[in-house]
Parts: structure tokens; sequence; C-alpha cells
């Protein structure tokens, strides 16, 4: 509908002006959109202020399906649908035990090792594993007292992937400087072209050979792409 992040975040691009009144909010978005979209309309605050850190990124082809680490399950319409009926019968001001299971012992395990990295969507990450893991086990047995240890498990294989994904995302999409955004549309043909030479960079990209010889150094000094030792084909490193 043409609205940037920053007007959608404060709900200005439908009812400017106007006041709304929400009493105990619980509010989740689902949407789709590009790649490309989403990060043009992004601005330096939504990164740096902790707005992108607050969605759960699932990215893709159309038509690909990606494993999250979750094995499915049989009959897993089924098993989804009533996953679902169960939350609704959750009593209301339900609590679930965690210290001294078997789930904690996994969940600090994986903890000291998932918050360790640097990176500032992480500390949001390790606060949804513990919901997603409330959720997966009161689908399963709406009247538990205690997160159970399968339900932890696959939250944390799930809250691992869309790590990976978010920080994929920060690395080669979220970026600001003009350099960085050469660096990354370079990077992009390159992990799409394995094999692509220079001069097919600088075409495609409408860049002069100066240039375009500048950014694969660049991107070889940060050990993001290498050369075979057979050709000069320029291939991504995973």
């Amino acid at each position: 509908d043409g609205g940037n992040i920053e007007q959608i975040r404060k709900g200005t691009w439908e009812n400017p002006g106007s006041k709304i009144t929400i009493e105990t909010p619980t509010i989740s978005l689902l949407c789709a959109s590009t790649v490309e979209w989403w990060t043009q309309n992004l601005q330096h605050s939504d990164v740096h202020g902790g707005f992108t850190q607050r969605f759960l990124y699932f990215t893709g082809k159309p038509g690909q399906l990606r494993p999250l680490g979750v094995e499915r399950e049989e009959h897993e319409e089924e098993f989804l649908a009533e996953g679902l009926r169960s939350l609704r019968r959750i009593p209301e001001g339900t609590c679930l035990r965690i210290h001294n299971t078997q789930a904690a012992e996994i969940y600090t395990a994986w903890f000291e090792e998932f918050a360790s990295a640097q990176s500032s969507h992480r500390a949001r990450m390790v606060a949804y594993a513990l919901k997603i893991a409330m959720l997966l086990t009161l689908s399963k047995n709406y009247l538990t007292t205690e997160i159970d240890a399968v339900s932890m498990e696959h939250a944390i294989q799930l809250v691992s992937a869309l790590a990976e994904t978010f920080e994929t995302l920060e690395r080669e999409e979220f970026n600001y400087s003009k350099e960085a955004q050469r660096q990354g549309a370079a990077y992009k043909l390159v992990f799409h072209n394995p094999g692509i030479q220079p001069g097919a960079i600088a075409r495609e990209l409408k860049w002069s050979k100066q240039h375009t010889e500048g950014i694969v150094r660049d991107l070889l000094f940060q050990q993001r792409i290498h050369h075979e030792e057979t050709d000069d084909g320029l291939y991504p490193i995973n």
C-alpha cells in the first residue's frame, strides 16, 4: 500500500492523526514481502534501534521449502490443528515450570553457546526459545505444569535456524553504507552464479572495470569469496 516501515510501526500510514486505544494488547504480525522491498524501506534506525530484531524471518525462493531442523510429524496437518485447539483450552494464568527439569538442562547448555555470539538478535531469540517450547508443550497437553524436553529441543532447533536466517540477512542485506551495498550486490551475483568472471559482474551491475576490481578485492580480503586455481572465476565461501 506504499507505507514505509516507520509508518507501519507507528500505524500512521492508514489513519494519520487518529487515536487508537488497545486494551491488553497481544500483537502479532504475519506478513510476506520480498527482501528487496523490505530492505529498500528500512531506515538506519529500524536496524540499529531494534525494530528488525522483533521479527522472525523465513526466507526462500517461491515454491521452495526450507527445512528448519524439526522433523515433520506424521499427519502433520491434523497434528497442528489439534495443537491449536489445545492452545485455545489453556486456562488463564497458566504457568509452566522449567527449573530442575531435563528441559532446563537442555536449555542451559544451548544458551551458554548460543548467547555467547555477538549478535543483538540473539538476546531476543533466547526468550523466543522458551516461548516456543511453552507453546509446543501446551499444544500437546494443556494441563501440564512443566516444559517437556522434546518440546525444548524442537524449539531450540527452530530458533537456531531462524537466528541463522536473520544473521545472514543482517550481514548481506541490512547494511547502509554505499560500499557495503555494492559489496552485497557483487556477493549475491557470485553466490547465485558460482564461477562468474569479474567482467560479467561489471556488465551486470554496470560498473567500471576498476571499480569492480576494487569490490572483488574487498570481498576476497573479507573471505566471502575465493578464486579457484584452475580459472579466474569467483566462488562464494559458505
